[in-house]
């Protein structure tokens, strides 16, 4: 057995499509450095470029442009934007002052200026953004969302007054509702204070926001599970629960923020989305090639006057298959791990991973490596199905085009029929069952029917019946006229 593995092996790893899967992985992921260092120059240069385009356009068209006034004005407001964006970094906190506070000011100025002509309302609107330019030139970020947070406070008691007040209880729950928002920006507020995170567009600011938001969001849905009717309602709660969590634990423990700005960000997307098509397709390559290239060559016939049972022949062509994928699979790893460091710096990988669990009710977390190998388990079956089926297929037929093709298609057509799957029996399709990954962490798969313990039982049953079927097509075949 274990020289028919050696031998299949070697037949892998010496055709020209091995080959091209590790060159076009290599390609893919230096063009994908080169473009994400082009992309953060596009990046840096995008508002001056946008913006001579607008004022090109103005120029040719002169007072034509007026006709759309709302898009004119909207315009004009990001070129006088863009003046003062000019001495600060694209992501600065003064950057981000501007756009919240003071383009309130530059659209009231543009406004007057173009609609109301009125000079005055001008002035006063200009005044007010110089006032608010000369505070972000001699104040700290610390300043402002300090004021910030006073103004959340002074707001916060003067709810919690009307909330005494109040003799309705339809009010009173409205008004304990609006507390408890205000409660949750003021939360935001002490982060950034607390963990020394600026009001700007970088990763870390971001996550803050989104939290407060989505957590004010979180607070007018229903917390009991059981009175939700449709359940992508109940997937949605469980979502937004998961970020809400996790967002709540890495900034209270002063973790970074996973994004697509970090290489632990890209690294993780990449991983998780592209294994199951690059590793995929190139597992159903080498196994349809491994049956059919015997056919086809007649070299089918040499291997079976060998001393060896027909059901050996096969399970070994199954097994050097995985064992080829899994090789090509920790290629494939390396090889981002080290494209997603070089694209954005290696930093971030000392980052943990944070998952919220659903099961225990709690956070849990891990390391990168070992968040990816759970990750990858949970796919197994589904590498392992199409595996069989694309042996079954391949002891069939003498077309390696069409060994290939149909696991591939079949694969393909799965990812619909799974989100438009509406009928009861369809939790007993492997092809709904052998993502597993939906499980992990006590989450709830996309189809309500299906069961952890169900799924695996029918991924189990189809491996077992495909490779037996495999088996045995492959004993009796004759091969004579091969």
């Amino acid at each position: 057995m274990k020289a028919l593995i050696h031998n299949e092996l070697f037949k892998i790893f010496h055709k020209k499509i091995t080959w091209f899967f590790v060159i076009f992985v290599l390609v893919q992921y230096l063009f994908n450095v080169v473009f994400i260092k082009m992309n953060e120059n596009y990046l840096e240069n995008m508002d001056k470029n946008r913006v001579d385009y607008i004022i090109k356009r103005h120029n040719s068209m002169g007072e034509d442009v007026k006709k759309d006034f709302e898009m004119f004005i909207s315009e004009r407001n990001e070129i006088d934007a863009f003046e003062l964006y000019k001495e600060f970094d694209r992501l600065s906190w003064q950057r981000y002052l501007i756009d919240n506070d003071g383009m309130k000011y530059i659209s009231c100025m543009n406004f007057a200026k173009f609609k109301l002509n009125r000079e005055d309302t001008y002035q006063e609107c200009k005044d007010n953004l110089d006032k608010l330019m000369d505070r972000i030139h001699n104040s700290s970020w610390r300043d402002f969302v300090k004021e910030y947070q006073d103004d959340a406070v002074e707001r916060l008691t003067n709810l919690k007054d009307a909330y005494d007040k109040e003799l309705s209880d339809t009010v009173k729950a409205d008004i304990e509702l609006s507390m408890k928002s205000v409660q949750l920006e003021i939360d935001g507020y002490k982060y950034h204070l607390n963990n020394n995170i600026p009001i700007d567009y970088s990763d870390n600011s971001v996550m803050i926001d989104n939290y407060v938001s989505m957590a004010t969001e979180y607070l007018s849905m229903e917390k009991d599970e059981t009175k939700y009717k449709e359940y992508y309602q109940l997937l949605e709660k469980r979502d937004l629960e998961n970020t809400i969590f996790t967002s709540k634990y890495r900034i209270e423990h002063k973790y970074d923020d996973i994004t697509s700005n970090t290489a632990l960000g890209l690294f993780v997307d990449y991983t998780c989305v592209s294994v199951n098509v690059i590793v995929l397709i190139y597992m159903i390559v080498v196994a349809g090639n491994s049956i059919a290239d015997e056919y086809s060559k007649g070299t089918i016939k040499l291997l079976l006057v060998r001393p060896y049972k027909r059901v050996k022949i096969l399970l070994s062509k199954y097994i050097a298959t995985i064992i080829s994928t899994i090789l090509f699979y920790i290629f494939f790893i390396v090889t981002v791990f080290v494209a997603c460091g070089i694209a954005k710096g290696f930093g971030s990988y000392f980052s943990p991973v944070v998952v919220y669990d659903f099961s225990i009710q709690s956070i849990r977390e891990m390391g990168v490596f070992s968040y990816l190998l759970i990750n990858t388990i949970s796919f197994i079956p589904l590498f392992l199905i199409l595996l069989s089926l694309t042996m079954f297929i391949g002891v069939f037929i003498k077309s390696e085009a069409l060994t290939v093709g149909v696991p591939i298609v079949v694969y393909v057509i799965s990812l619909f029929l799974n989100y438009s799957s509406t009928l009861k029996i369809m939790k007993y399709f492997p092809t709904l069952c052998w993502n597993l990954n939906e499980f992990l962490w006590g989450r709830l798969p996309t189809y309500s029917e299906l069961t952890f313990k169900s799924s695996l039982v029918v991924c189990i049953l189809t491996i077992i019946i495909v490779t037996l079927g495999s088996l045995s097509v492959f004993r009796s075949r004759d091969i004579k006229n091969q």
